[in-house]
C-alpha cells in the first residue's frame, strides 16, 4: 500500500548556471535504486510543495533525499530531510564527530514530541573541516537516520602536549594524566610495591606488606612471635616470651641445673656429661657449634644437644647464600649486558642478557644501522618502484630514490593511423562509452591529458581530462559534458611523472558528436581530472567494484605542508570516510577505502585544499 507525505515547507530552491530546472528525483532511506522521477517546469527557480508517493515504511525514523536536474542533464547535489512515523516521544540521542562512531556519546532527554538539544560539547579537533553527526531515539526504541553538519575548527589547545586536548583533559597541565585519579593532577598514581595502595597514600611505598611504618618501620614486619607484647624488632629474644639473655628460666630438662637464657635459648648446665659427652665440659646447650651445613649461620647447641643454625638466603630465591652466585639479585631483575645491540636486558639464571633488536631484519642491529627501519644501509642500491628512474640508491635521509631515466618529450596527438584505430577527425561520435579516443604513444609516459575546446562559431567550451593510458572512452560527463551535434578541437600532451609536469601540446584534431548521440551519464569517468585553481584532482578507478580508489592531487601553487582534507559522503550526505594530509613536493596522494558494509551507488568525494574546495562523484558497483 502506498503512503503519501505532504511536504509543507520549501524542500529545494536551486539555480544552476542560468539553466532551466526540468526534472526532480527522490528516494527513501538511502535506497537510490528505488527512486521516483518526475518532470517539472522548466523554470529558472522552483518551489516544490507536493504530496510525494512513498513505499511501505517499516521504520519509525525515515529520510527522504531529492535532486533536481537542469536542461543540461546535470543533477544537483542531493538534499536530505528526516521525517517520522509512529515513533512516540523522543527520549534519547547519541552523537559523534567525523567517522568516529565507536566513540559516540549517548544521553537521555525529557520525553516529548519536540525537544531542544542545547549543550556545550567538549571536543578535541585538528584544524580544518569536520562533520558533526547526531541521531535521536523514540520511545519505541528505534533510531532516526543521522543528521550531519559540516563545520570548521582550529586545532584544539593541548597545554601539556599529552595528545588529549584541554577541553577533555582532567589534568591539562600534567602530561602524564588526563584525570586526577587517586593522587590528583601532578602526582602519578603509581603503586611501586603493588600492594593496592598508591605511593602517594602509602607510608611504606617500597614495602608490599605495609602502608605505614608501624612499630618496626618500613621493610620490617611488626610481628610478635612469642606474644609477649614486644614486637620482634624490639625483642632481644623474640622466641622467648618476657625473657632476655641472662634471665633465669626453665629449660624443662631434669638433667640440667642453673637454667639461664643464653643466645636466646633457655638451657642449663648438664648434670654429668656435656653435649659432646665430656663430663662437666663446655659444650652446653646455647653454646656455639658447627652443624656441618654451609647454608646455615650462628650454629648453637639446642636443649636436646642438637647442633643447628639459621638458613641464610639474603635474596629470598630459595638458594642459600653459600650456593647463590647472585645472592643480591633475582631472575627477571633489569640489568645491563653491555651490548648496545640488545634491549630489555634482564637476569636469567643470574646471567644478564637482552633481546637482539633489528627492526628492518637486514642483519644489522638498530644501534649500528644507519637506516634502522629500512632494509639496507645509506649508499646501498635499492628499487624506488618508479620505472622512470635509474641508479636507485638509499640516501642520507633513508629514502630509496633514483635519478630521472632520461625520458624525453615527443609529439603526440589523436591517432591518424590504425593504432589501433584512427580517431583524429572522428565523426558521428556516441557518448555512451562505445567510442574511445586514442593518442599516439609516447615511450615512457605514464599519463596523457586530452584538452577539448570549441571550434569557431560554437559556444565557448574548455575541458581537460587526464588518463593513465593513451585511451579515453567518451561518456556524458556529470560536469561540463560534451554536447550532441557539436564539433570539438582536441589536443593531447604526455607526462612522465603522473601529471606533476607535462610535455607541450602538439597537433590539433577535431571530433564531432552525433546529433542523435546515444548517451550514458558517467558521474566521473575512470580517468577524469579537474584542473584549474585547485590544480589537478585525479580519482581512479571510477567506477570502482571493491570500494577503493587512488586519489592524486597536484598543485604547484600550494606550499609544502599545506593542509588537505578529504571527505567521502554517501547519498544521504553522511561522511563515511575522512582523510587528512599535507602537501609535499607540490602533491598529495592517498588511498580511498570505503567501509566493508558499503552500499552500491553514488558517493561524493569532497577535497579541501588551502582556501579552495571541489567535489567529485564516485560510483561504487
Amino acid at each position: 500500500m502506498k503512503r503519501f507525505l505532504l511536504l509543507p515547507a520549501l524542500l529545494a530552491m536551486i539555480q544552476l548556471q542560468a539553466q532551466q530546472i526540468e526534472e526532480y528525483r527522490y528516494w527513501i532511506n538511502d535506497d537510490p535504486t528505488a527512486l521516483s522521477v518526475s518532470g517539472i517546469g522548466p523554470a529558472q527557480q522552483v518551489v516544490l510543495n507536493a504530496a510525494l508517493a512513498l513505499p511501505v515504511l517499516t521504520k519509525d525514523f525515515n529520510s527522504i533525499t531529492i535532486q533536481f536536474k537542469d536542461t543540461n542533464d546535470v543533477y544537483s547535489v542531493p538534499v536530505s530531510s528526516i521525517f517520522t512515523r509512529n515513533t512516540g516521544n523522543v527520549v534519547g540521542y547519541e552523537y559523534w564527530i567525523d567517522d568516529d562512531i565507536a566513540g559516540r556519546v549517548s544521553g537521555t532527554l525529557t520525553a516529548g514530541t519536540n525537544v531542544v538539544f542545547a549543550s556545550n560539547i567538549a571536543l578535541c579537533l585538528t584544524a580544518g573541516s569536520h562533520v558533526f553527526a547526531i541521531r535521536f531515539q523514540g520511545a519505541s526504541g528505534t533510531w532516526s537516520v543521522p543528521v550531519t553538519r559540516q563545520f570548521t575548527s582550529t586545532t584544539s589547545v593541548d597545554t601539556d602536549g599529552d595528545g588529549t586536548c584541554d577541553a577533555i583533559d582532567g589534568c591539562p597541565n600534567d602530561p602524564n594524566k588526563i584525570a586526577p585519579g587517586i593522587c590528583g593532577c601532578g602526582a602519578p598514581d603509581t603503586d611501586g610495591d603493588s600492594d593496592g595502595t598508591a605511593d602517594c597514600n602509602d607510608g611504606c611505598p617500597t614495602d608490599p606488606n605495609k602502608i605505614a611504618p608501624g612499630i618496626c618501620g618500613c621493610g620490617v614486619p611488626d610481628t610478635d612471635s612469642d606474644g609477649d607484647g614486644a614486637a620482634d624488632c624490639n625483642d632481644a629474644c623474640p622466641q622467648l616470651p618476657n625473657l632476655v639473655n641472662g634471665d633465669p628460666c626453665d629449660d624443662g630438662n631434669a638433667n640440667t641445673m642453673n637454667d639461664v637464657v643464653s643466645n636466646c635459648i633457655c638451657a642449663g648446665t648438664l648434670i654429668g656429661n656435656d653435649c659432646e659427652g665430656v663430663p662437666g665440659g663446655p659444650a652446653q646447650p646455647g653454646t656455639s657449634c658447627d652443624d656441618g651445613d654451609p647454608c646455615t649461620i650462628n650454629d648453637v647447641y639446642q636443649v636436646n644437644c642438637t647442633c643447628a643454625g639459621t638458613f641464610q638466603d639474603t635474596d629470598g630465591d630459595g638458594v642459600c647464600d653459600a650456593n647463590d652466585t647472585c645472592d643480591n639479585n633475582t631472575d627477571g631483575d633489569p640489568c645491563d649486558d653491555g651490548d648496545a645491540c640488545t634491549i630489555n636486558d634482564v637476569l636469567d639464571n643470574c646471567v644478564c642478557s637482552g633481546t637482539y633488536q633489528d627492526t628492518d631484519g637486514d642483519g644489522i642491529c638498530d644501534a649500528s644501522d644507519s637506516c634502522p627501519t629500512l632494509f639496507g644501509q645509506v649508499g646501498d642500491l635499492c628499487d624506488d618502484g618508479n620505472a622512470n628512474t635509474v641508479n636507485d640508491m638509499i640516501g642520507a635521509n633513508c629514502v630509496c630514490a633514483g635519478t630521472n631515466g632520461g625520458n624525453t618529450c615527443q609529439p603526440t596527438q589523436l591517432t591518424t593511423t590504425a593504432d589501433p584505430v584512427i580517431t583524429c577527425g572522428l565523426t558521428g561520435v556516441q557518448l555512451n562509452g562505445t567510442t574511445t579516443l586514442w593518442a599516439v604513444e609516447v615511450p615512457g609516459a605514464n599519463r596523457y591529458q586530452f584538452s577539448f575546446s570549441n571550434i569557431t562559431g560554437q559556444p565557448a567550451y574548455s575541458r581537460n581530462i587526464a588518463s593513465a593510458t593513451r585511451s579515453l572512452p567518451l561518456y556524458t560527463w556529470a560536469t561540463t559534458p560534451l554536447k550532441k551535434g557539436r564539433t570539438y578541437q582536441v589536443r593531447v600532451r604526455a607526462s612522465f611523472d603522473n601529471g606533476a609536469t607535462w610535455c607541450p601540446y602538439d597537433a590539433m584534431c577535431t571530433v564531432s558528436i552525433s546529433n542523435n548521440a546515444l548517451s550514458m551519464l558517467r558521474d566521473v569517468e575512470a580517468v577524469e581530472v579537474s584542473e584549474g585553481a585547485m590544480g589537478i584532482f585525479d580519482l581512479f578507478p571510477n567506477p570502482t567494484s571493491d570500494g577503493s580508489a587512488e586519489v592524486r592531487y597536484t598543485n604547484a601553487d600550494l606550499e609544502d605542508g599545506s593542509r588537505i582534507n578529504m571527505d567521502v559522503l554517501d547519498a544521504l550526505g553522511r561522511v563515511v570516510v575522512s582523510e587528512q594530509g599535507a602537501m609535499a613536493d607540490g602533491k598529495w596522494n592517498a588511498r580511498l577505502r570505503l567501509p566493508a558494509d558499503r552500499s552500491t551507488g553514488l558517493y561524493i568525494v569532497r577535497l579541501n585544499a588551502g582556501d579552495e574546495m571541489t567535489y567529485r562523484p564516485l560510483i561504487v558497483r
